[in-house]
């Protein structure tokens, strides 16, 4: 889902409130922790919800034509 109109890209729903969530830069930490799995950090941009965290990223699987 794209929401252009809040001023950013927001692709992935906020785990605490289903609102938009939007991406961050990654901590060190978090870049050492992806040799465990790929994710990206993101941050909730629902006013009152103080949520950022970590959500896995799946990789997309293309199909052959």
């Amino acid at each position: 889902m794209r929401d252009l109109a809040a001023g950013g890209y927001h692709d992935r729903a906020c785990p605490c409130c289903d609102g938009a969530a939007y991406r961050v830069p990654r901590r060190f930490i978090d870049v050492l922790l992806g040799v465990f799995g790929h994710t990206h950090r993101y941050r909730c941009a629902t006013m009152g919800c103080n949520w950022e965290g970590n959500l896995r990223v799946y990789p997309v699987v293309s199909l052959p034509r």
